[in-house]
This record gives structure tokens, C-alpha cells and sequence, in this order.
């Protein structure tokens, strides 16, 4: 079973057993193992072979038990031959305790157990610790199970509990002989009671060279069986025979197949024998030994190693080495060079080296590598020669190798001869002069660092001829400039070796001190003959010596020579250049050094913009004198530009020219232009053109002055840019009068002032107030207060606008003197409209008044009687029904009607939204009889309406004569009908009618009218009214009967 696999699978170790292998066959009767061999007269070996399927080696993996639960635990096999099967044997851990298992034997689907069908079926009972000598069990299946050759089955197995199970298959021969026998073969290999392999059913056995290893063909059944061996089992092994067993054992000490033969007998039938084949194989070497790394001179490496103390049983192939990837070598040899350029001189590398053979890599050797070369070459080696000597520099190499230095080795040869060991010397020596030669002899020189590991680095040369050094230059002269001086002579004698250079000194003598030091310049070039000094002070004595170099050294100094640089004055410092009318002031300050010659005067120069440099104007003096540091130029031309600057002179000439000013001659300009002065609300503006003239200089600005010129205030001043044209004084006193002057600036001041007559701040005057509108016939009356500020300028007159109440515009303004009143006809009575008021003055129209609505209307209601004719003049009856019906009247006003003499309120209303109103009214039941007034007014209008008066008058109704009066009311009646008999409820008060009228005077709900209505006079009214009352009381008696009978009994409200 695979490794992976047994880590997998719940086992159980067997008990301690003896760290052997049996190879055992025996006798399984009716029972077909792995490889299912029958001896006699059966099938051959490869048509009776039935086996369990790999794809669950569990089961065959021996020593290793699987537990069986009600899972089930399923298994495969395929059957080697057509037949049945009535045994299945099961081995079991016989070292505990087992419960009863339960087997079947299945068909598959599809070669899945789900569907299948069971064949047959057993059950081992349950057993105790080591209840049997060995571990399998057999036991014979309730009902055999048919099978087909090469067709795959399934074992089911189940238990209650826990069971620990290896299992086998078995066959039914059927007519066989009963003598005949099955066998199997197997391997089991155990080590310190750790399994070690995995077994092996019927197989060849492999084992590895140099290994200890052992195994069994294990023997089951009630027959032990005699085997025996045809062949030699591999060399460092043996073999051991014993009752059904042979073991091998032992260590394979060589490589090869070892075909044996196995002839297993019971007694019963005929012998069977196997031929099985052992085989060694080999594997990987040992690691190799004595790894040795050395590096060399060239940047190589070269390693050597001892072979493995064993080589796995085949010959090794190849060793590997490797210090970085890629740096290494591959190699059949104990030893290889590789190159070692890659890695870095004075570093430790650890390497690995691998053996390699047939079977595989052996385990690594280690070593170190301290990866060191050769120094690389001295550097800088020089030969310079001297008199009967030559002195030798040199520097440490770039690279010491990886080791350090530990000396330098010089060699010399002269005229192309044999090198000559000079000597060795320190790694700390940087210097040599070698002495005793002969002058005008050519020497050679090299020399080379030696580190400790890998010897001498390159040779570095160097040659050089010993000579005497130069004579002293000649005829040595100094000639000085300005800051500088320049120094000939004339070549001395070379002294046997060419002159190389000469060498200049000099030093300043300023202060008087001879001993100053030294400033060393070397002329490289041997051909040249002077040599010019610059940066030099002027003014100071400066004194020189030359002399002249060859290889031998220097020669000695020349006679000194001495001189004094001068030049012409430096610059000096130009520092104003101030513009006046016609000329132009300047002012400077004088060099701070005269250049080594005394300064004798100054030049002034001057040209226009661009032109070009000329001396000062007529009237100038050129040389204004020692220390002058000002001067005039005049008779210039003002506006135009002018540059200048100043030169400083003295004995050696005119210096250089100073830094370069410009400047304009100017004077004031001209008074600028007013173009116009506009008052506004508290401000003023005020508009200019430029003065024709600016003085020969840009305007710069301009100065207003603002002056009031009533009361006490400062005048206020305002400074405006150069490109101002207007400029607006705001936050000013409406009504007062103010002066506005002007002046243009330039560079030289202020120019003459332009000046403005007196003005007058003012604006639109406010809005008029308390703004109200009495509505008319067709017109509305305004009126209103004058506006609270005029905007400084009196009030000349009004506008009037009015439109609709709603319209999106106003109408057309109209235009009315002085007054405070107006009068708005032609207007639409009913129509609800807004009227404002706006003051006018010189400046313009102010604002509007806040807007004040009315509507215009007449005062004319329709009154009609009971028949719907006009009222006027008419009779009625108590009770009888009147109506007043007006329309185009204010919305919101109220309507109130009286009855007059005595003032009774027949009803009020409030004017709806359309400006129409109705009022529907009775006569009272208790009216006097006679003339009335019905008197309609109207209130809450916006102003007094003249009330509406229409006269009527109320009379009886005509009496009929009736039966005579009863014996009196009957009981439970009710009071009897003062109208008489034959009346009916035509002058009874009605009930109050949902019309919009306001109940009379002493109906719940009455309010008071707001606005009495003058009494008619009552006296003819109150006679009527005693004459109707004796009428009634005459005919009482009747009348109440007559009302019982035509009413019910029902009661006036």
C-alpha cells in the first residue's frame, strides 16, 4: 500500500514480533489468494487468477488492520475465473477482542455498489483476545455466490462494533478434485516490530544494494506445506528454511535479477512450483569526501574531493559542484578548474558538491572558498632621474587580490640588458632613490606587489637617465601693465639633460619685507622665454627669479628683478542722475582705488536713448577736478532721454567708464482740461482731458480737491492715476454747494490747477406718503402727504399710475402740478383696482408710493315686493316677502336694510367676491299699519355711501265676517289667532331663510348695525297699530277656532 495511503488509513500495530521475514506458502483449501495458483489438472495460473482491486490497497497492505463499523467498509475484486464462490476468509487482529462481522458479496453497477445485488453472505461470529494461532479467519458463505471470469464484484463488510480486518477471497472448485490445492504468496516486512515495506501478494521482491532487508511468502490453511528452493538468493544474503517458510535475509551487496524457484508440496496433490525474482536495485551514492577549494593567480578556481565511501552499488556517473548558480563545474574526474571572475576577491563562498549515479543524488559535501588573485598592477609608478640617482614613487595597486599586500619587488636593467633584482620592500613603502648610477645612462625599472596566497601581481615600468641639473637662467627683465607683468629671459645650460620647464617665483614687497613668501609658477613648456603675470595689485612692487628644469632637478634661482603694475582708474560709481528744466544734476563717488597711479580728473559723457557716447554738453568742464563729485550738464532738450556715466583720469589714461544712469529734463505741466461736472445723489463727477502739455515728463497722477463751500468742513484731496480721466466725490450733503479743482503731477511737481463752478449734489425726491383712495361712481378720489426729503431739489410736481388689481403692468403715468389731491375717473364700477403716487423734480420722477387699492362703485339696489315689481310706493301685508338685489359693489362692504318709522333691521349681507349681494326679507308680523321707509345702506365701503330710501306702507288685511265665537278655546289648545277667522300664516313673521341675510332685531344671532339709519317719524304708524288691535280683539274668539281647525293647533315661531 502507498505511504500516503497507510498515513491515511486507521490502523493497528501488531504485538512485538521477532525482526524476521518468513516466506511461507501453504494450503488455503477452497481458498484463492492474490494470486490464485492451483496445482492439478485446473485452469493455468493466469486464467485462475483472481485478485483484489488496487484502487483500495488497504485491505492488502499486511500488518495493517481496517476498521469495520456499520459503515459498511466497501472493497473490489475482480474474479480470475467463472465459478462460485463459497468461502471468505478475513484476517483479523487476533491480539484483541473481536465482534461478529458481517459479509456480502455484491454485484456493482456501473462499478458503483449503489443498486447492486447480494450473491452470497456469512458471518463471522464474535471472538475473544487470541482465541485462534494466527490471525485469518475462514468461514463458508450461507449461499455460494456465482461469479464471471474477468467481471468486477464488490465485499460489503459491517459490524456494530469495531473490527480490525486484512482480507482474501476464495473459490468453490466444484467437480475439482477435493486433493487439490491453492496457494498464495506474499511479503510481510517487519523491522524492530515497525513495518518496513509494503507486502507484496504473488509478486517479485526488491531490495536495495547495501541495505538490510528480508521477506516471507506467508503460508495459510489446515495443510502446512514443504517448500523448497531452486536457486541462490543475491550475494550478501541467506536463506533459512523451515516448516512452510523460507526467509531471506541479510544485506545485497551487488546489483543484479535473481530468478528463484519455489516448489511448494502438501502431500495431498501435485507440487506446485513459482519462479519469483529478487532483485537488488541500486541507490544513490554516498556523499563525497574531502572537499578542497583553492583559487589562483588568473581568477580560476580549481577543487579537488575523494570518491564516496560507496557508490550505491553502480558506478557513479558525475560529480556536481557549485559555489553560485552558474559558477561551478560538472565532472566524471576528482578534481576540476573553473572560472571564478564572478565572484568577489577577499569573500568567503560556501560550495556544495553532489555525487550522482543511476539511482539518484547522494547527500551534499560542504566546503569554503575564500576566492582570492594575484594583486593587480602598481599604479602611478614614476622614475625621476637626479644627479648619479633616480628616484621611484609609486601607489598601492587598485585590487590587493583579496589578501593583503605584504611587499613590493623592484628590478632594474640599463640599456636594454638583463633585469637585476633590486630588492623587496614593505607594502608600506611608496618610495625609492636609487643611487650609484652613471649620468647619461638609460635605466629601466619595474616593479610588482606580492600578496601572500598567490604570489606577484603585474610588473609596472618606469625608465629614467641620471644627469646634473640646469644652470641659472639670464638676462632676466620684469615689464609691468595694468594688474600684470611679464617676465623674459634668456635659457641657461641644459647640464647634460634636456630643460623640461623653467620655474617662475615672485612675491609682493609691500610692507618692505624681503622675506615674503614665495608663489611658485611652472612654465611647462621648455621653448618659451617669458611668461606674463595677471591678477596682480596694482601699485605694489612685486619682485621675480626664474629657473630652469631638467630630469636631473632644479637648477638654481636667477637674479631678482623688480616691478610695479599700474593702469588707468577703475569705475567709478555713477550714484544719481537728477532731471531739473533744460539740465540734469549728477552726483558720484569716486574710484576707491587710482589703479596705482594718481587720479588727475573726471569726463563726464552723455547720449540720447540708443545713440551713441559723445562728451558732455557746451559749458561742461571735461576735467572738473580732483575729487569733484558732482557736475551739471545743461542746455539739454525737455522730454528727451538722456544716459550718462563718468570716467576717472589719471597718468596712465582714462579708466573705465561707470555705471550708466538715465534721466529726462522736465518741468511742471500744463493745468488739465475739465470736459463736464455732473451733481448726482450725494456725489459729483467730474471729467478732464490731459494738459496739452506734461513738462517734458510722463504725468504721473492727478491732485482733486474737493472744497464745500458752505459751513466749516476741510477740503478733501484725492489722488487719482495717470490714466484717470473722471473721478466721483460720493457720500456728499444733497442741497450743498462744492468747488472741485484739478492739477496734473509729474516728476517735478504739481502744474497749474483747473477749477469747476459751484455744483450741487441732488437726486429724485422719496415717495409720497399716507397715500388713500375714496371710491366713487365710476372714479376714485386720492389723496396723500407730501414725500419726507425732496433729494435736494424743490418738488415741481406729482405722477399718478393706476391698472387693475392683478394686471401685470401699470398704466400710463399721469403728469399733475403741485397739489396733493386727484381725482381718477372713467373707471369701471365693480373693479378692483391700485393706485400709486410718485413726487417730481428737476432731477426726475422719485419713487412710488406703496400701492392702495379700492373699487370704484354707485350705490343703486334693486327693491322688489312679494311679486317681484319694483317696492316704491306699493301696500304690503304683514309677513309679506321683499328683496334686495345690487351688484359692482365693493367685496367685503356690508348691507343693511330698515324698516322705518321706528327703526327695525329687516336683514344684513356682506358683498361677495363678484361684488354682487342678495337679501331676501320679510315684513314684520308686528308691523304697524301705515307708511314706511324701507332704507337700504351700505358700510365698510372704503368712505360714506349715501343710503337708499324707498317708501311703502303696510295695511290690514280685509276682515270676513265669520260664525259666531264658540264657547272658548278647547282644552290643550293654543292661543287663538289674532288675524281672525279665515286668516292664514300670509302675515305671520316667517322663519329665518338660509339667504345671506343678517337675522332681524330679536332673532337669535342679531348683531347691531353698525351704522344706525335715521329714524322716518312713527305717529301715523302707532294710530294704525290701535285701530288693528281692537279689530283683532273683536274677533278673537272666532279666529281661534278657525286656526285650531286649519293648523292643527301648530304654533306661530
Amino acid at each position: 500500500m502507498p505511504r500516503e495511503t497507510q498515513q491515511q488509513t486507521p490502523q493497528r500495530t501488531p504485538r512485538r514480533r521477532r525482526p524476521t521475514v518468513k516466506l511461507l506458502a501453504a494450503l488455503a483449501a477452497a481458498l484463492i489468494g492474490a494470486t490464485g495458483l492451483i496445482a492439478g489438472p485446473v485452469a493455468p495460473p493466469a486464467q485462475a487468477a483472481s485478485s483484489l482491486d488496487q484502487s483500495s490497497t488497504r485491505f492488502t497492505t499486511p500488518g495493517s488492520y481496517i476498521p469495520v463499523t456499520s459503515g459498511p467498509l466497501r472493497q473490489t475484486f475482480t474474479a480470475g475465473r467463472t465459478g462460485a464462490i463459497d468461502r471468505i476468509a478475513i484476517a483479523f487482529d487476533r491480539y484483541n477482542p473481536q465482534p461478529e462481522v458481517r459479509a456480502e458479496i455484491v454485484t456493482l453497477v456501473d462499478g458503483s455498489f449503489v443498486g447492486g445485488q447480494t450473491l452470497g453472505f456469512a458471518t463471522f461470529p464474535a471472538v475473544g483476545a487470541n482465541s485462534s494461532p494466527d490471525d485469518l479467519r475462514t468461514v463458508t458463505l450461507e449461499q455460494p455466490a456465482p461469479v464471471t471470469a474477468e467481471t468486477q464484484y464488490g465485499i460489503l463488510l459491517r459490524s456494530d462494533a469495531t473490527a480490525w480486518v486484512r482480507l482474501t477471497t476464495g473459490y468453490d472448485r466444484g467437480s475439482l478434485p477435493a486433493y487439490e490445492e491453492e496457494w498464495s504468496l506474499g511479503f510481510e516486512t517487519y523491522v524492530d516490530d515497525a513495518m518496513q515495506a509494503p507486502g507484496l501478494l504473488g509478486g517479485d521482491s526488491r531490495f536495495f544494494f547495501n541495505q538490510f532487508g528480508f521477506a516471507a511468502f506467508i503460508s495459510t490453511g489446515s495443510h502446512r506445506p514443504t517448500v523448497t528452493l531452486d536457486g541462490s538468493p543475491p550475494p550478501g544474503m541467506i536463506s533459512t528454511s523451515g516448516p512452510g517458510y523460507i526467509t531471506f535475509e541479510g544485506t545485497p551487496t551487488e546489483v543484479g535479477s535473481y530468478p528463484i524457484t519455489l516448489t511448494v508440496s502438501n502431500g495431498i496433490g501435485p507440487a506446485v512450483t513459482r519462479t519469483v525474482t529478487l532483485t537488488v536495485a541500486p541507490v544513490p551514492p554516498s556523499r563525497p569526501l574531502g572537499l578542497r577549494l583553492v583559487s589562483l593567480p588568473d581568477g580560476k578556481v580549481t577543487a579537488s574531493w575523494d570518491p564516496p565511501s560507496s557508490n550505491g552499488g553502480v558506478a557513479i556517473a558525475e560529480y556536481r559542484l557549485m559555489v553560485l548558480p552558474g559558477v561551478g563545474c560538472t565532472t566524471a574526474e576528482l578534481s576540476c578548474t573553473f572560472d571564478g571572475t564572478r565572484l568577489t576577491r577577499g569573500s568567503n563562498y560556501p560550495a556544495s558538491l553532489t555525487a550522482n549515479n543511476s539511482a539518484g543524488d547522494s547527500e551534499p559535501s560542504y566546503g569554503t572558498l575564500l576566492y582570492t588573485t594575484a594583486p593587480s598592477a602598481v599604479r602611478g609608478f614614476s622614475a625621476y632621474p637626479g644627479n648619479q640617482s633616480v628616484e621611484l614613487v609609486w601607489n598601492a595597486p587598485t585590487s590587493n587580490g583579496g589578501a593583503p599586500i605584504t611587499e613590493y619587488v623592484l628590478e632594474r636593467r640599463s640599456d636594454g640588458g638583463p633585469w637585476g633584482r633590486i630588492g623587496e620592500y614593505p607594502a608600506t613603502a611608496r618610495k625609492l632613490i636609487a643611487v650609484g648610477l652613471d649620468n647619461g645612462t638609460a635605466y629601466d625599472f619595474r616593479i610588482a606587489a606580492r600578496n601572500g596566497p598567490q604570489g606577484l601581481g603585474p610588473w609596472a615600468e618606469a625608465s629614467a637617465t641620471p644627469a646634473e641639473a640646469p644652470g641659472a637662467p639670464t638676462g632676466v627683465t620684469a615689464q609691468s601693465g595694468d594688474a600684470r607683468a611679464t617676465v623674459s629671459w634668456q635659457a641657461p645650460s641644459d647640464g647634460g639633460s634636456p630643460i623640461t620647464e623653467h620655474r617662475i617665483r615672485h612675491r609682493p614687497l609691500d610692507g618692505g619685507d624681503p622675506d615674503g613668501d614665495w608663489r611658485l609658477t611652472r612654465v611647462l613648456s621648455p621653448d618659451l622665454s617669458e611668461f606674463e603675470f595677471s591678477d596682480l595689485t596694482n601699485g605694489i612692487t612685486y619682485e621675480f627669479q626664474v629657473s630652469a628644469v631638467n630630469r636631473a632637478g632644479t637648477g638654481p634661482w636667477s637674479q631678482s628683478v623688480f616691478t610695479v603694475p599700474a593702469g588707468a582708474p577703475i569705475a567709478p560709481m555713477l550714484d544719481s542722475v537728477a532731471p531739473d528744466d533744460r539740465s540734469v544734476h549728477l552726483r558720484w563717488t569716486p574710484p576707491r582705488s587710482d589703479n596705482g597711479s594718481e587720479i588727475t580728473g573726471y569726463r563726464v559723457e552723455q547720449r540720447t536713448a540708443g545713440g551713441d557716447w559723445t562728451t558732455a554738453a557746451a559749458g561742461v568742464d571735461l576735467d572738473l577736478g580732483l575729487g569733484s563729485s558732482t557736475a551739471e550738464v545743461t542746455g539739454l532738450d525737455n522730454g528727451t532721454e538722456y544716459e550718462f556715466r563718468v570716467r576717472a583720469i589719471n597718468a596712465i589714461g582714462t579708466g573705465a567708464a561707470s555705471n550708466t544712469l538715465g534721466a529726462t529734463p522736465r518741468t511742471l505741466p500744463g493745468s488739465p482740461r475739465l470736459v463736464d461736472a455732473s451733481p448726482g445723489d450725494r456725489r459729483i463727477t467730474v471729467g478732464w482731458r490731459a494738459p496739452e502739455s506734461d513738462g517734458g515728463a510722463e504725468i504721473e497722477s492727478y491732485r482733486l480737491i474737493l472744497t464745500r463751500l458752505s459751513g466749516s468742513d476741510s477740503p478733501v484731496t484725492h489722488i487719482v492715476p495717470a490714466n484717470a480721466r473722471s473721478y466721483t466725490f460720493t457720500d456728499l450733503v444733497n442741497g450743498a454747494s462744492y468747488r472741485i479743482e484739478i492739477a496734473a503731477r509729474n516728476a517735478a511737481g504739481d502744474g497749474a490747477a483747473a477749477s469747476t463752478a459751484a455744483l450741487t449734489p441732488r437726486t429724485s425726491p422719496d415717495a409720497p406718503e399716507d397715500l388713500r383712495a375714496l371710491p366713487g361712481d365710476r372714479e376714485v378720489s386720492l389723496s396723500w402727504a407730501e414725500p419726507s426729503s425732496t433729494g435736494g431739489s424743490p418738488i415741481t410736481g406729482y405722477s399718478i399710475r393706476f391698472r387693475i388689481v392683478g394686471a401685470p403692468a401699470w398704466g400710463e403715468a399721469q403728469e399733475l402740478d403741485r397739489g396733493l389731491t386727484a381725482s381718477v375717473g372713467g373707471l369701471d364700477n365693480g373693479t378692483a383696482y391700485e393706485f400709486q403716487v410718485a413726487a417730481v423734480n428737476t432731477v426726475g420722477t422719485g419713487a412710488w408710493s406703496a400701492p392702495v387699492a379700492t373699487t370704484p362703485f354707485v350705490f343703486e339696489p334693486r327693491i322688489t315686493g312679494p311679486d317681484g315689481g319694483p317696492l316704491e310706493g306699493r301696500t304690503l301685508r304683514r309677513g309679506d316677502r321683499v328683496a334686495l338685489r345690487g351688484d359692482h359693489l365693493p367685496a367685503g362692504a356690508a348691507v343693511v336694510v330698515e324698516m322705518r318709522s321706528d327703526p327695525v333691521e329687516l336683514g344684513r349681507a356682506v358683498v361677495g367676491a363678484d361684488g354682487s349681494v342678495e337679501m331676501p326679507m320679510s315684513i314684520p308680523a308686528d308691523a304697524a299699519y301705515g307708511d314706511h321707509e324701507l332704507v337700504a345702506a351700505l358700510a365698510d365701503a372704503g368712505g360714506p355711501v349715501p343710503s337708499v330710501s324707498i317708501p311703502f306702507s303696510v295695511a290690514a288685511r280685509p276682515v270676513t265676517p265669520g260664525p259666531e265665537p264658540g264657547p272658548g278655546p278647547e282644552p290643550g289648545g293654543g292661543d287663538p289667532d289674532p288675524r281672525g277667522p279665515g286668516s292664514d300664516d300670509s302675515d305671520a313673521t316667517p322663519a329665518p331663510e338660509e339667504t345671506g341675510a343678517t337675522p332681524a332685531p330679536g332673532d337669535a344671532g342679531a348683531q347691531p348695525a353698525p351704522h344706525p339709519l335715521p329714524s322716518t317719524g312713527g305717529g301715523a304708524g302707532i294710530g294704525l297699530a290701535a285701530a288693528a288691535a281692537l279689530l283683532l280683539l273683536g274677533g278673537a274668539g272666532s279666529w281661534w277656532a278657525a286656526r285650531r281647525t286649519s293648523t292643527g293647533g301648530r304654533r306661530r315661531r
